[in-house]
């Protein structure tokens, strides 16, 4: 989780000071609501990256400052646990946020190259106009889609170890 005092850029700071009293107002009543609560109302506007971002990171830090491990059937040794901490939960948990994954579509740069355009028709309505070729559509959905499918699959592997070793995730 960044830290929610660290800003990306002053500059925009110093052009928009009022932005910086307002994002530190909500930085203070989300850490209030997790202080509070244990949640912040932010973290539930997109909470499946939010859980994504943060779930990794915790186990990471169980596995490397935990004082324990379940110690019998298949984790009988610290180097056990740990393994299957990173391998089968933190791994796939980080593959499947979308930011995070390792999975890379070929055709982002070039698809991503096109720009789209915002055509009036004659009955008033607005519509897209997709310049890249239809080829090159094709590709990059068609790639889009394997990730997707890829990322998901990572998930429910991290969310299937988790579910078998739920009542060990402690320290």
């Amino acid at each position: 989780m960044k830290n929610c005092f660290t800003y990306s850029s002053w500059r925009f700071y110093l052009r928009k000071p009022w932005e910086f009293f307002e994002d530190t107002w909500l930085n203070l009543k989300a850490a209030w609501q997790r202080a509070t609560r244990g949640w912040a109302n932010r973290d539930t506007w997109s909470l499946d990256d939010y859980l994504l971002e943060i779930l990794p990171e915790m186990i990471d830090h169980l596995r490397i400052h935990a004082h324990g491990y379940p110690g019998y059937g298949e984790f009988d040794t610290p180097e056990k646990w740990d393994k299957f901490l990173k391998e089968e939960i933190i791994i796939p948990l980080q593959n499947a946020r979308e930011e995070q994954t390792t999975q890379i579509n070929e055709y982002d740069e070039e698809f991503h190259s096109y720009s789209i355009n915002f055509v009036k028709q004659e009955n008033g309505f607005i519509a897209l106009e997709f310049t890249e070729p239809e080829e090159l559509r094709k590709k990059w959905f068609e790639r889009e889609k394997e990730i997707n499918e890829w990322r998901q699959k990572e998930l429910e592997r991290a969310f299937a170890a988790m579910a078998k070793h739920f009542y060990s995730l402690w320290d």
